[in-house]
């Protein structure tokens, strides 16, 4: 998997690039971890004879909220933030372990068997080669906080809680 950050956050007084341990300190404040470091790691999937997954690994994928205080919607951070992957498939009764994978070895990886080294080596090591494969996955996420509205509009104070629907995000998927 490679991960991909492109995201500004608002200064004050203009947009301002973060990096992935500034990502991380930025939402921290909300609870929030963007395992923003992170941008490449491997995963590891025991699939059935029958094709079922029975490892017990959740698979999750999830964006923390990139604002850092909770009460502030606009000019707060914009960007893209891009993950995929090549997916290849491997006949063999190797434990996950002998391949260098374990639970929780890529923090962004979840509940799957991951690490965030190559396994090429080890695996050629055991004598394994792709069976299948690759089958691609990409999903890109962009959004934009700006506030739009116009200076006067902008000034006036809201007697409500103003919360987006989605309005500033988009999000591409695509396989091959």
């Amino acid at each position: 998997m490679t991960r991909q950050f492109a995201v500004e956050r608002h200064t004050g007084q203009g947009w301002a690039p973060i990096d992935g341990p500034g990502l991380d300190a930025y939402v921290s404040a909300s609870g929030g971890t963007a395992n923003g470091s992170e941008l490449q790691y491997w995963e590891l999937w025991v699939v059935n004879a029958d094709g079922t997954i029975s490892d017990q690994g959740d698979d999750t994928f999830g964006m923390t909220s990139l604002i850092q205080n909770a009460g502030q919607i606009h000019n707060t951070t914009r960007g893209a933030f891009t993950i995929g992957g090549e997916a290849y498939f491997f006949a063999t009764n190797q434990a996950p372990a002998a391949m260098g994978f374990q639970r929780g070895g890529a923090v962004s990886a979840g509940g799957l068997y991951s690490r965030t080294t190559d396994p090429q080596s080890d695996l050629t090591a055991l004598g394994l080669t792709p069976a299948a494969g690759p089958v691609r996955y990409t999903a890109r996420s962009t959004w934009d906080s700006s506030d739009l509205r116009t200076p006067a509009a902008a000034a006036k104070p809201r007697n409500t809680v103003y919360t987006p629907k989605a309005a500033w995000s988009k999000v591409q998927e695509s396989t091959t």
